[in-house]
């Protein structure tokens, strides 16, 4: 994985509520200083341990697949998968954690209408802060966002 995919796949875990664990050599000084950020991140840790009884679902996807090698343990063939998706997390004090993934080979706009996926926002829009730049965006209805290929957004929404 380059940086951009292994920042997409560990918020995949932490969306999902999996364990976490590394399985890289942890005595390679060179990549655990670049992963460090990602894998320390604690407001993407805060996501995978949060418990309100939901641990996380596919809320949407694309309707289009891409074909991605090196997906499977039991094939050299790869396999196929929605070009984008988007992932949704209860958390508690009524905020949501959404990760949008862009798995296609080039870039897209990957977007999502709060209400689509049951969040609901009062009229000035909900707040909106972005986990891996730990920043906040602003306040959105709609949040639409512009992914590299196989890179994410990883956001908590609260009303």
């Amino acid at each position: 994985l380059n940086l951009v995919e292994a920042r997409t796949h560990f918020a995949a875990w932490c969306i999902v509520s999996s364990p976490l664990i590394l399985g890289n050599d942890l005595l390679d000084k060179e990549t655990m200083n670049a992963i460090w950020p990602i894998v320390s991140n604690r407001e993407a840790i805060a996501v995978n341990e949060a418990w309100v009884g939901d641990a996380g679902v596919l809320a949407m996807q694309s309707s289009t697949q891409v074909h991605m090698l090196n997906c499977s343990w039991f094939n050299d063939d790869g396999c196929d998968h929605p070009a984008w998706m988007i992932w949704k997390k209860a958390l508690p004090n009524d905020r949501v954690a959404l990760l949008l993934m862009n798995n296609a080979e080039s870039v897209a706009n990957i977007s999502v209408k709060f209400a689509d996926v049951n969040i609901k926002c009062p009229a000035n829009g909900c707040a909106v802060r972005d986990i891996h730049a730990h920043r906040d965006l602003g306040r959105f209805i709609r949040f639409s966002v512009d992914l590299a290929a196989h890179d994410s957004a990883f956001v908590i929404v609260s009303s």
